[in-house]
Parts: structure tokens; sequence; C-alpha cells
């Protein structure tokens, strides 16, 4: 009896191990390894530092939108992560007071930077000019009321203008006299086309030459030059009724492509507005088994474009010159794709949770992270061509990749 035992303890144990690994198995979040194969995708580093907004890469800084965790009640701050240095630049309050809910923008003005605020508590926009140290250089109100906005309304920075809009207004403001006491505004135009409503303007763009491009709630795109003349107008949708709005819209050669709801992904000529293709019927069977409707954002590299779907959990890519998937990829963490991808030599970056490496020419996973990063965290995957990396701001940590090539 006593060697009966003997032999079939180390039998018992494996069995006990395999049962513990089981039961570890069943505890692990599907999707948080990646598949056979695939390598990990490990960060080169990582920094501590809650963000909650869309972030920007500006003079070697990544900016975001952060709390003030030390403040008695919930106060903005603008955080700058040194990327070379891996550190904290600067966190300053947010100028001027307070704001709720809002996602400042960032762009550079020669050695300066400009954030978009946007203050709904008090129906308010202002541009901010920041030094490279934080210091608040410049505060310059937007003359009209706010109007509330879930897009990309700038700032951007186009030959000698800045352009930025607050949901109604287009603005161009001359980008010289913004560092200087007295701004010039040198054309706003209302973008009033709805019958009801207030918030006309869903997406802005502008190409070298300094044309604009904007969508708007009433199903139109339409393209302005850069002193403010209206060059064309299409609609992106053949409904009667507001709400097909192309939301995202993105510019690549030589073409516009927009997404309108159901409508679905097109495309048209930067030049003339004249529709290349329209091709709303892959956008809607991407995501085999999942509902889809419309795209949080557009971005296009390597002849593609690549869509982010509401209610899809997978990330399709389309191909310029006639709007055929040419693949979708499912991860196996199967969530949806909200934040913006970044395109890099090839190679699309993007994050639903985890951080993925895709080859664009066949859609491949090179890499996946394994770092929980909230899906929603991190409006864009901004890229520094001198470091070498791609940036994910997952909520409360900052994430640095290296790209691939």
């Amino acid at each position: 009896m006593t060697r009966v035992r003997a032999v079939l303890r180390p039998s018992l144990l494996a069995l006990a191990t395999l049962l513990l690994a089981a039961c570890a198995q069943e505890d692990v979040e599907p999707g948080t390894t990646p598949p056979p194969g695939v390598s990990r995708f490990v960060p080169a580093w990582h920094l501590q530092q809650p963000g909650e907004g869309a972030s920007a890469l500006v003079h070697g800084l990544l900016l975001t939108d952060s709390l003030d965790t030390q403040a008695t009640s919930t106060v903005k701050t603008i955080a700058a992560v040194d990327v070379a240095t891996h550190t904290l630049a600067w966190n300053v309050p947010t100028a001027p007071g307070r704001i709720d809910s809002v996602r400042p923008s960032f762009t550079a003005l020669g050695d300066h930077i400009v954030a978009l605020v946007l203050d709904r508590s008090h129906y308010a926009g202002r541009l901010v000019v920041y030094s490279r140290q934080g210091a608040v250089l410049r505060t310059i109100p937007l003359p009209n009321t706010y109007v509330a906005t879930i897009t990309d309304v700038g700032p951007r920075v186009v030959g000698d203008q800045l352009l930025v809009a607050d949901g109604a207004h287009l603005y161009a403001y001359d980008a010289a006299s913004l560092t200087t006491d007295a701004p010039i505004l040198r054309w706003q135009k209302l973008i009033n086309t709805a019958q009801t409503g207030s918030v006309q303007i869903s997406g802005l763009d502008a190409d070298a030459d300094g044309n604009l491009y904007i969508g708007t709630i009433t199903n139109e795109v339409i393209s302005f030059t850069a002193d403010g003349r209206q060059r064309w107008n299409v609609s992106t949708s053949t409904s009667p009724y507001a709400g097909h709005a192309p939301f995202s819209l993105v510019l690549d050669n030589g073409r516009l492509f927009v997404e309108s709801q159901d409508e679905g992904l097109q495309a048209y000529d930067l030049a003339t507005g004249k529709t290349l293709w329209n091709n709303p019927a892959d956008l809607l069977k991407a995501c085999l088994g999942a509902p889809t409707s419309t795209a949080s954002y557009l971005v296009a590299g390597g002849g593609k474009v690549y869509a982010g779907l509401f209610g899809g959990d997978c990330l399709p890519a389309y191909n310029e010159s006639d709007g055929s998937l040419a693949w979708s990829f499912t991860p196996n963490y199967r969530q949806t794709f909200l934040s913006r991808p970044t395109y890099v030599n090839g190679v699309l970056y993007a994050t639903n949770g985890r951080t993925y490496a895709l080859d664009t020419a066949t859609g491949k996973l090179l890499a996946q992270g394994t770092e929980d990063i909230p899906a929603a965290a991190g409006t864009y995957l901004p890229y520094d061509p001198v470091q070498g990396e791609v940036y994910v701001w997952g909520g409360q940590t900052l994430y640095a990749y290296k790209t691939l090539r």
C-alpha cells in the first residue's frame, strides 16, 4: 500500500498542477497575451502620469489634459511629458480657472504652444498660448459663445494662419499676431445650414495650400479657400435628416475620404469635390457578427484608409483607389478601437485596450502589447520620428513603444 501511494503521489501532484493551471487560465481575461507566434510588444519605457483627453506631441513634449490630484475639487491641468528624458516637464492649471469635461487640442506656433480650451460651464472657448516651459503668455477668447462639440476642430497652423472651430463658427487668425498684444482675426464664418440645433461643424482638415475642408451636421462636406471663400459643397447622404454627418474625414493623395454613418465610406477629389467612389456595403459588414454604424475616426497611409467603427470590435482597411475592403483585423481581445491609430512606414499602431502593430499591406498582426490600456483613453497615438516611438496614454500611465520599422 505504501508503494502504491508512492507511485500515485507524482501523478496526483501532476493532476493538481493541471487543475490549478486550468483554474488560473479561466481567471485570465481573453486577449491579454499575444496569439501563438506573435511577439509581445514591450514598451521601451513608461511613466505614471494621469492623462484624460486627447494628446499631441509638440516641441518634444507630449501634452494632455489631466486632473490636479492635490486639489480639493476638480481642477483641470495640462501635463507635458518630455519624451527625450521620460520625465514630467510641467503640469499647470488650464488658464483661466476651472473647466469641466473638456479635451484641449494643441499645436506648435513657432517656439510656443497653442491650446484650444473649451469651457463648457461658461459656454466659452479660448486659445491659450504657452511657452515651452508651461508659462501662459496669452489668453485669446473666441468671439462667439462656445457650442459643444466632440469632433476635431483644431487648432492647426496652415501657412500663416491658425485655424480653429467652436462647433458652429470657423475662425482664421493671423498666426504671427497670436503672440502679440493685438491678435488679428482675419475672418470668421458661421456654418448655419441646419434647420434645428446649434452644433454645425463635425470635422476640420486642411491641405498644404491652405484650403479648408469641414463636415457639417447636415450631411455636407464644404471646402473653403485660405481666405474663407467657398470652393465646393457636396452632400454625403441621400437622407433629408441630420445625423448622417461626416464626423470623420481625412486627406491623402489628392483625395478627401469621409464616412457618413450608414451612407458609408466615400472619396472626393480635393480640387473639384467630384465623387470618386462611394462604397457603403463593405463598411457595414467589416466586423462580422457585430453591428456597426459610423466611424469615430479615419486614418490614411500606405494607400489605404483605416476606420474605427462604433459598435464593432474589428479594425478594417480600405483601398484608397476604389474603396474596396483590403483586410479586416479582429483581435483576440474583443473591444472597440476607440483611439485613433498611427501609420508609420507600413505599420499601423492601434489600441483597443491592448496595443497592436499591424502590417498594413496584409493586415497581419506583427506584435501585441499586454498592458491594460483603457479603450477610450488617448484619442490619438502620437508618433515621434526623433525618438522613433509611438505613445499611448493609458489613463494613469504613459507607454512608449519603439516603432518596428
